[in-house]
């Protein structure tokens, strides 16, 4: 868990601007209806930006759910996915 949050937090740091917008709330979006227990539960008092909703995450590794965890899992591919494009395009 802890290597897909810190992908997340270094591709999103790196490459979010980058992104359309939309895609990019749709990546949260997927997480959010993913991790709503855990956020709901875990990360609820935390303040959203900087990558502290990811940390919370980690921080609960032990107790997320499956769904949670795929649906965190896919946000990194997805976010690999637009860096390789955007790579693709730069070269």
């Amino acid at each position: 868990m802890y290597q897909k949050v810190k992908v997340i937090s270094l591709i999103v740091a790196l490459f979010a601007f980058s992104l359309p917008a939309t895609a990019l709330e749709d990546i949260v979006d997927s997480v959010a209806t993913g991790c709503e227990k855990e956020l709901s539960s875990f990360c609820k008092d935390v303040t959203p930006g900087d990558g502290r909703i990811l940390a919370c995450l980690y921080a609960h590794a032990d107790k997320i759910s499956g769904r949670c965890e795929y649906a965190v899992y896919d946000a990194a591919a997805q976010l690999e996915r637009a860096v390789s494009a955007l790579t693709y395009v730069a070269n």
